[in-house]
């Protein structure tokens, strides 16, 4: 999808097409002009966030730190099952055999891609973190 939205040299959220025939840029002349600069600037920070860059994992990928298991490596309490690092949660683009890109929940366990329904075979491309979460706004 095209950018409905561009930024100014200034960092405004603006609409190319308000520049064009009929308007040439001479703005809005309705009383929610104020509303359409607010709507402006998210849709601007939306863009801009979906096209945050993958990560191929050619590149980098997410840091893994010690598991809770970590500490019994080496020792006679290791167990088959057990992993000595983990990632956190990113979010990971999945290609499949026929083709097929989709964006799953993965993580990895000693530098190793683990996705939900691995069973289906696939294998992770590019990764990102998650955004933060939404946090609502507790003034009245």
């Amino acid at each position: 999808m095209d950018r409905l939205t561009a930024r100014g040299k200034e960092g405004k959220a603006y609409f190319p097409e308000c520049f064009k025939e009929p308007c040439l840029g001479c703005g809005c002349i309705r009383e929610n002009c104020e509303f359409m600069s607010k709507v402006c600037e998210k849709l601007a920070n939306y863009e801009e966030a979906e096209e945050q860059d993958w990560i191929p994992i050619t590149k980098k990928m997410p840091e893994e730190n010690d598991s809770i298991f970590a500490k019994l490596k080496g020792t006679a309490e290791w167990k088959p099952g057990m992993f000595e690092k983990i990632s956190k949660n990113v979010l990971a683009t999945v290609k499949y055999d026929d083709g097929t890109l989709l964006s799953k929940q993965a993580h990895t366990i000693d530098g190793k891609w683990k996705t939900e329904l691995s069973c289906l075979g696939g294998t992770v491309i590019a990764w990102k973190p998650y955004p933060k979460p939404y946090k609502e706004n507790t003034k009245c």
